[in-house]
């Protein structure tokens, strides 16, 4: 019932001489090939091949070839025809291509040929990595997911075998010719043939697929492995780097100690995660030769962590040579404070023998007029004293400075403001040798002001005047003269000195001030000074006739006359002390003058 009923009747070929062919005598209507029983003649079946519609083995080949009908048409092969392996279209073989390219193609296998087959299964796995498919788990796991897909569509192809056997006994049944069961019987051998080996490829590629998956399951976990294991190298090596480079304050030999014992001892660790890089390294050359040439899961490559490794011990060799130097630095700047504190304490010592020299030289005596021997031991404690007050005495002691103030200059310069080895500083022994010249100007200030009271014998109320002539010339009101206020004293009482003069007598009976340092007069050396100058050529007689040459001769003298030969401030200083007689407004100088000389 399948083979197809003639269309029309056929019609005979032309002849050779091109006469019109000679149509054939009709047949009968009843016998094996009368229209009635359905059935041609061979030679009729054989002639209406070329255009019959497709037989049920083409329709059950088209189940396994979805377009074996027009690429046989396309080919020129007949529809029936024993495919071959140069026509056997890809779809009917089922190519595992579509599920691994380039691994299976069903083409390739001859006639009969399991030295083929053998050989295209070796070879399964090499064309599958030559063409780096299968280089992640994820690639790995699509080829099972597609595999799996194959099967299930391969074992519903499978399934209709039976049906393939039961329509070839349909067939044989229905009288089909023995040359044509000889055909299908081959046929079908041939498509069972094909689908065990097809089986065996899946099998054997399914195999293949664990192994991979395996395998690359095995290298995900050596590149989570190397991965892990670099993060802790890098979290390492960034943290020591931190620790390396921090800024630390050493302020001396202990904390310095401690820190390079810290650094050293660091050695050991830096050694330890050396070795593990190493380690690393060696789990990386693994890695490669399992065929692991990316790794997603690290963020860092051997060759990145060399590098940081090699910056990381740079670092430490640095940190390490950079505190050996400041340990070097912290001792010699001990060894300075030291030397500091010796020399601070030489000063020391210096200064107080010198103080024990000037008690020696003039211990405290009281001189009176009519004690000639006091006067004389006055006398010889001034020559001592203008010996210790000596420029070549003063540069003694400034000499006895120096080592120390090298040294206090080398550990400013390196801001080590602290000395646990003493309590002085350059400023307190300066102060210290400044008041040895404190001591003896004042010493020499006061032996020299009894001197002159001694010598020159004046009563307590002429020393009171002088005192009330220094505080009214003390303008600043802190009991010293100072250079200008000492010169208008001077000019006021009528002492005409040269520039040099004055400079020379305020540098002998000036002292350096507590507060301030600055020279000044006191009122011991302006008494001194001034009883000295009574003493040696000031008389009565003398300012009376320097009285009269302003007065032009009268025992009077006004104001104006003062004004004019005399600055303002020594003019108000007289006014407040001559006596003004009444009814004449004239100053009288007499009385003064005698106050002055006591008589």
């Amino acid at each position: 019932p399948d083979v197809p009923q003639p269309d029309a009747p056929m019609q005979p070929e032309p002849t050779q001489s091109g006469e019109p062919p000679v149509p054939p005598a009709p047949q009968p209507a009843s016998g094996r090939n009368s229209p009635a029983s359905g059935r041609y003649s061979e030679s009729t079946v054989s002639e209406k091949g070329r255009s019959r519609q497709p037989s049920f083995l083409d329709k059950m080949a088209s189940k396994f070839s979805f377009s074996r009908s027009r690429q046989a048409s396309a080919s020129g092969t007949p529809p029936d025809a024993v495919p071959t392996a140069e026509s056997r279209p890809a779809s009917l073989t089922m190519d595992m291509g579509a599920m691994k390219p380039g691994l299976v193609d069903l083409r390739s296998i001859t006639k009969n040929s399991a030295e083929d087959l053998q050989e295209l299964l070796l070879t399964t796995r090499g064309a599958a990595m030559s063409e780096g498919k299968l280089d992640s788990l994820s690639a790995v796991q699509a080829k099972l997911h597609m595999y799996e897909a194959y099967q299930q569509e391969f074992d519903g192809q499978k399934a209709t075998l039976p049906q393939l056997d039961q329509r070839i006994e349909q067939i044989l049944a229905a009288g089909c010719p023995p040359f044509r069961q000889f055909a299908l019987a081959d046929r079908t051998k041939r498509i069972k043939e094909r689908f065990e080996k097809i089986e065996q490829m899946g099998a054997h590629y399914l195999q293949l697929l664990r192994e991979e998956l395996e395998k690359q399951q095995k290298m995900d976990e050596m590149r989570v492995k190397f991965a892990k294991q670099a993060e802790v190298l890098n979290r390492w090596m960034e943290g020591s780097i931190d620790m390396l480079t921090e800024f630390i304050e050493i302020n001396s030999i202990s904390e310095a100690e401690l820190q390079l014992s810290e650094a050293i001892a660091f050695d050991a660790d830096v050694s330890n995660n050396e070795s593990e890089l190493a380690q690393l390294g060696t789990f990386e050359q693994e890695m490669s030769e399992m065929g692991v040439l990316k790794n997603p899961y690290s963020r860092f490559t051997m060759e990145t962590l060399l590098k940081m490794m090699n910056h990381c011990k740079d670092v430490h060799a640095a940190r390490k040579e950079q505190l050996q130097g400041v340990l070097d630095t912290q001792k010699r700047l001990d060894e300075h404070k030291r030397a500091f504190a010796e020399a601070a304490e030489a000063v020391m010592a210096y200064v107080r023998a010198e103080k024990q020299a000037i008690e020696v030289a003039a211990p405290a005596i009281a001189i009176h007029p009519d004690d000639a021997a006091s006067i004389a031991r006055g006398k010889q404690m001034m020559l001592a004293l203008e010996d210790l007050r000596s420029a070549e005495t003063r540069d003694k002691r400034e000499s006895k400075l120096q080592p120390a103030q090298a040294l206090a200059d080398q550990l400013i310069e390196a801001v080590e403001l602290d000395n646990p080895y003493t309590t002085l500083s350059m400023s307190a022994l300066k102060s210290q040798v400044d008041q040895l010249t404190k001591v003896v100007s004042e010493k020499v200030n006061f032996i020299e002001a009894q001197l002159a009271r001694a010598q020159a014998d004046i009563t307590p109320e002429q020393h009171e005047e002088m005192k009330s002539t220094f505080n009214y010339f003390d303008k600043s009101g802190d009991c010293h003269l100072n250079e200008q206020e000492f010169s208008a004293t001077l000019r006021a009482l009528g002492y005409e000195l040269s520039k040099q003069d004055e400079e020379a007598v305020f540098s002998k009976y000036a002292e350096k001030k507590p507060d301030s340092g600055e020279l000044a007069i006191s009122l011991e050396g302006f008494t001194t000074y001034f009883l000295q100058q009574f003493k040696d050529k000031d008389t009565a007689d003398e300012l009376l006739a320097a009285f009269r040459t302003l007065a032009d001769g009268k025992d009077l003298v006004t104001a104006d006359e003062l004004k004019t030969h005399m600055p303002e401030a020594e003019v108000e200083f007289l006014i407040g002390q001559l006596a003004l007689r009444e009814g004449e407004n004239s100053l009288e100088y007499a009385p003064f003058a005698a106050q002055v000389y006591g008589k």
